[in-house]
């Protein structure tokens, strides 16, 4: 459970919110993190749902393994997914072997339920009872498109469109080269 990762909340209780409810709730609404630093920015009218900032990829000579990394290691990676910036994760985006015949990598992200039995700030402090359901985001790079799968039980939303962030065209089976980026449209 990370909560600088909630991004939706689902009210389950009947009554008025506590301070600390609206606060967390605004907090994500600004995109804003418990210490009041920017988690996300709103700019989709602008940038297309997969785009990367601060982000390389770089193969692994003689393989077909493809890792991400910052171009400046001074700064997050970021993708922009859900009509806002979010930070990419090193362990979100695991070094990825492509079989023959792949070129392309997914980025795939879910909404994932987290509840007062996982986080106990979720629990009324007067009457013990539970007040809301979080969604944490949940971020991953891999070669496989998780976008026609069906949303969870465990999750309010989830990609359900493939959001491919790089494509690879391969020359001689293991030097890639990268394709220029799409143009943005707006």
């Amino acid at each position: 459970m990370d909560r600088s990762r909630y991004r939706f909340v689902n009210f389950i209780g009947g009554r008025i919110l506590q301070a600390r409810e609206m606060d967390k709730l605004q907090d994500i609404t600004r995109g804003v993190d418990d210490s009041n630093v920017l988690t996300a920015f709103d700019l989709d009218a602008v940038y297309r749902e997969g785009a990367t900032l601060n982000v390389k990829p770089v193969i692994t000579v003689g393989t077909k393994t493809v890792t991400l990394t910052p171009t400046d290691p001074t700064k997050p990676m970021l993708v922009f997914v859900r009509g806002r910036w979010e930070t990419l994760r090193v362990a979100e985006a695991p070094a990825i072997t492509l079989l023959v015949g792949q070129t392309q990598l997914y980025l795939n992200w879910q909404l994932r339920k987290v509840t007062s039995a996982e986080d106990g700030q979720l629990i009324d402090i007067s009457t013990g009872e539970a007040t809301a359901e979080m969604g944490e985001l949940n971020l991953s790079v891999s070669a496989t498109d998780d976008s026609a799968r069906a949303v969870a039980a465990s999750e309010f939303e989830k990609n359900t469109v493939a959001t491919v962030p790089y494509w690879i065209a391969w020359k001689n089976l293991v030097q890639p080269s990268f394709p220029p980026p799409r143009p943005l449209s707006i």
